[in-house]
This record gives structure tokens, C-alpha cells and sequence, in this order.
């Protein structure tokens, strides 16, 4: 029995990258880098991040944490922590200028603190 996984483990290793070379069905051509580029493109994460309750503390919260990149028709949104920014001047050529809003949120309340000193001041 050995044998025969060891066997069947070694044809799932060496056929994988083999699949990965082939052309694409059809027959059809791969895109070029210039296509790719000017793709409208769309990338959200969700998940959780465990933060202090305030610069330096000992004590940490669980927050819902979230990040967008996004390029639509040449303008880009992406998120930095808890600010979002968005260049709304489509790259053109060599030159890439980035105008647009940014906003940011901040979140320094020390109202859920369980240090009495902290809390204090």
C-alpha cells in the first residue's frame, strides 16, 4: 500500500507544474501586460485586528478590520489603516500625478480603558 501512495503522491507533485505550462483552451492568446494593466480591478479583505486600547497600553480590543484596493477607469482607491485614499488623475504615459481626497479616521476615545489613570487625564 506504501508503494502505491508514494507513487500517486509523486504523479499529483510532478503533473501539477506540467498543467500549469499548457495553453490556455481555445487556443485563445494570453492578454498583454499593456490589457492587464488597464483592467478595471476590484480587491476587498474583511477580517479582525487586535489593537491597544490606547499608545503603550497592555490592555487589547478585538475590532473589525476591512481594506479596499480598487482601480476603476484609471481612478484608484486603496485604504492605509484608517484612511482612505483616492487618486482621481488616470496615469498618463510616464507621468503619474496623484490628486484626490484623502480621509482619515481616528479612533484615540479612551472611554473603554480599564486604566484609571489613563482614563484620568
Amino acid at each position: 500500500m506504501r508503494p502505491f501512495v508514494r507513487l500517486a503522491l509523486a504523479a499529483c507533485c510532478v503533473s501539477s507544474p506540467a498543467f500549469a505550462q499548457s495553453p490556455p483552451a481555445g487556443g485563445s492568446a494570453l492578454p498583454s501586460a499593456e490589457e492587464i494593466a488597464n483592467k478595471d480591478i476590484i480587491t476587498v479583505g474583511l477580517g479582525a485586528a487586535a489593537v491597544p486600547d490606547y499608545e503603550g497600553s497592555d490592555d487589547y480590543r478585538i475590532i473589525p478590520a476591512g481594506a479596499i484596493r480598487a482601480k476603476i477607469h484609471g481612478i484608484s482607491i486603496s485604504t492605509n489603516g484608517t484612511y482612505l485614499y483616492a487618486d482621481l488623475v488616470p496615469q498618463s504615459g510616464k507621468l503619474d500625478l496623484d490628486v484626490g481626497p484623502i480621509v482619515g479616521l481616528r479612533f484615540d476615545s479612551r472611554r473603554n480603558t480599564d486604566d484609571a489613570v489613563e482614563r484620568a487625564t
